[in-house]
């Protein structure tokens, strides 16, 4: 898809600290994370919803997912590593896989009790700091 950011990330006409890819997803780092080591993982091929992916894809991702989750485990300590499928601020299927070091780091809207509240992008991170987590999850995988 010609206008999403995902599809040109695939493309290499957008840059991103790319952990893992084969032929099928691409898996990198998010630029906003909610914790360090909050990688994305994405098909190559687009699909603006999960469900209308083969499911032979989606086992794929949730495979690599499980390979990123415990290697975050062991880099970062955790209390768990949560994985949400997604697709709302990019409409392209994306699993988030991150790193949660507090009960609510990954949360959904309907547990929050104030009336009116506002929510936005973690802030993004530095450039250096997403070098320095992309060598250590890369490097993990590479072990094992």
């Amino acid at each position: 898809m010609a206008d999403c950011i995902f599809c040109k990330i695939v493309a290499r006409e957008l840059p991103a600290h790319v952990l893992f890819e084969d032929d099928h997803v691409l898996a990198f780092l998010d630029i906003h994370p909610v914790r360090s080591g909050h990688t994305l993982i994405i098909p190559k091929t687009h699909y603006s919803y999960f469900e209308e992916m083969p499911a032979e894809l989606m086992a794929r991702i949730a495979t690599l997912a499980q390979r990123f989750a415990r290697n975050m485990m062991a880099i970062y300590r955790p209390m768990r590593v949560g994985m949400i499928v997604s697709g709302t601020d990019v409409p392209h299927m994306h699993a988030h896989v991150c790193p949660m070091h507090e009960k609510y780091d990954v949360t959904s809207g309907r547990y929050i009790t104030s009336p009116n509240p506002t929510f936005g992008l973690p802030p993004r991170a530095a450039a250096a700091d997403l070098t320095r987590e992309a060598a250590r999850l890369k490097a993990a995988l590479a072990g094992g």
